[in-house]
């Protein structure tokens, strides 16, 4: 029994391909940034002025509908794609790793939190729906922030796997190739090496 190695083909973006995704990425991660940067001004502009904070939160939500949800999902999809179609991976590096759930939290938390919140704060704004507001919004600034300097340092390396000596295209098989006898020219050979062998002994 003997062991064969079948190779699985990777997916691999086109050069050009690649960079149109890593403008789209950088663009609409950068505008992420600067959107909840925007948020978090209108928040501390709502506490400060109570007057207009139902514009104010009302103005935070079409931007969170209209430009932060569309902008999160491009940059995170953009770098999946980025990650399964080049040498970086998606669970490959940490840094790609932490990159990713820190994007998925941010559009997660923009969902099920700042959502809510907002609605909540348009109808009847509180002292406690606003500083909630405004720590989500800080919390989304904060990881946004560290999603950009992993981006720049791609700090941690590699992950480790258990079979780290494999390499991850391959998949090994255990398949039973059949021993071959000798074949006729090679057995008549034989033969006669037998036979010669037996005469200079005799």
């Amino acid at each position: 029994m003997s062991t064969s190695t079948l190779t699985v083909p990777q997916f691999r973006l086109a050069p050009r391909t690649r960079k149109v995704i890593v403008v789209l990425h950088v663009i609409s991660s950068v505008a992420i940034l600067g959107q909840v940067w925007v948020n978090a001004v209108l928040a501390v502009i709502a506490i400060r002025t109570p007057g207009g904070a139902r514009a104010a939160y009302s103005f935070m939500q079409d931007l969170v509908y209209t430009s932060a949800a569309p902008l999160s999902v491009l940059s995170l999809v953009s770098g999946a794609v980025l990650g399964l179609g080049t040498k970086w991976g998606v669970l490959r590096f940490r840094w790609v790793t932490a990159k990713l759930v820190l994007l998925l939290v941010v559009v997660l938390t923009g969902i099920t939190i700042q959502g809510p919140l907002l609605e909540h704060l348009i109808a009847a704004p509180s002292p406690t729906a606003q500083a909630a507001n405004l720590a989500t919004t800080g919390a989304q600034l904060v990881l946004l922030a560290v999603a950009t300097w992993l981006s720049v340092f791609k700090p941690g390396g590699r992950i480790r796997r258990i079979n780290h000596d494999r390499p991850t295209n391959e998949i090994v098989t255990n398949v039973v190739v059949p021993r071959r006898g000798p074949s006729a020219a090679a057995r008549r050979w034989l033969c006669v090496q037998g036979g010669a062998r037996g005469v200079g002994r005799a």
